[in-house]
């Protein structure tokens, strides 16, 4: 079992670490919250809908990696869960869900 350590604390094997990422266009804080294993894998994912920003594993010769295509900032972040969430609601325009006998519009 791992415990959260403090904010701003150096990420240790078979930790979880709290740290800011920033704040929302509209000002609500995001934090990032950095899981690391005991072989120093490490996955950095924000309290933003769950974005993962980075993933670094080992590569053959044990040196660590960062194989995903995260973002950097909160405002990067947000516009591509904005981006995204975009291309699901488009296919929702105009859609009718019956729901308790009732027409809801979507």
């Amino acid at each position: 079992m791992t415990t959260l350590s403090p904010v701003g604390a150096k990420s240790q094997p078979g930790s979880t670490t709290k740290k800011s990422f920033g704040k929302t266009p509209d000002g609500q804080p995001v934090d990032l919250y950095v899981l690391t294993n005991k072989s120093g894998a490490e996955v950095s994912i924000t309290n933003y809908g769950g974005a993962v920003v980075s993933l670094k594993v080992p590569d053959r010769n044990g040196k660590l990696a960062d194989v995903v295509l995260g973002y950097d900032t909160v405002d990067a972040t947000v516009k591509t869960a904005c981006t995204a969430a975009s291309r699901v609601l488009i296919r929702l325009c105009g859609a009718q869900k019956h729901f308790l006998k009732k027409a809801v519009s979507l």
